[in-house]
C-alpha cells in the first residue's frame, strides 16, 4: 500500500510546484497522472519514489520512502541510457550496480527482453537503437528485479 499524508514537493529554492496530497493506493493499484506540461507530474512521482525533498509523509507498506530506494523502480523521462553501451548492459545495469553474479544479471536482462520484445537487439550499442527500440530498452529494467513501487 502506498500513502501519502500531506505530501508535497519542495523545490531548493522554495516552490512548491502542487499543494499537499493525502492519497491512499491498495497494492496492486494503478495510477495515471497527466497534465500539461510544466504541472509537476514527473516530481510527483520522483516524490513518491523519495528522489526529491518533500513535506508531509510518504509511506510504501506503512514505511518511510526517504533513504529507501532499492524497494522503487523508476523509468527516467530520457531513459537514462548509456549510449555507448550495449542494450544487454543497460538493461542489466540496475543489478551489476548491486553486486549480482554477471550470469544472473544477463539472464536476468534476458528475460526482461523477451517481455519487451527486444532481444535481437541486445547486442547492440544503445546508441545505435531506434527510439522504440531506445524506450523498451529502459522499460526493460523495470523487470529484472523485484520491487514494491
Amino acid at each position: 500500500m502506498l500513502e501519502l499524508i500531506g505530501a508535497s514537493a519542495v523545490h531548493p529554492y522554495g516552490a512548491r510546484p502542487f499543494g499537499a496530497v493525502d492519497m491512499t493506493l491498495p497494492s496492486g493499484s494503478v495510477l495515471a497522472v497527466t497534465g500539461p506540461e510544466a504541472s509537476g507530474k514527473t516530481t510527483f512521482l520522483k516524490m513518491i519514489a523519495g528522489a526529491v525533498e518533500f513535506e508531509g509523509k510518504v509511506l510504501l507498506g506503512g514505511t518511510p520512502v526517504r533513504g529507501r530506494r532499492d524497494g522503487v523502480v523508476m523509468v527516467f523521462d530520457d531513459g537514462a541510457v548509456f549510449p555507448l553501451r550495449t542494450a544487454l548492459y543497460n538493461i542489466s545495469y540496475p543489478l551489476l550496480i548491486r553486486g549480482a553474479d554477471k550470469t544472473e544479471a544477463r539472464e536476468a536482462a534476458e528475460r526482461a527482453a523477451r517481455i519487451m520484445d527486444i532481444t535481437a537487439c541486445l547486442p547492440f550499442r544503445a546508441g545505435a537503437l531506434s527510439p522504440e527500440e531506445r524506450r523498451r530498452m529502459s522499460l526493460a529494467r523495470l523487470f529484472v528485479r523485484d520491487a514494491e513501487l
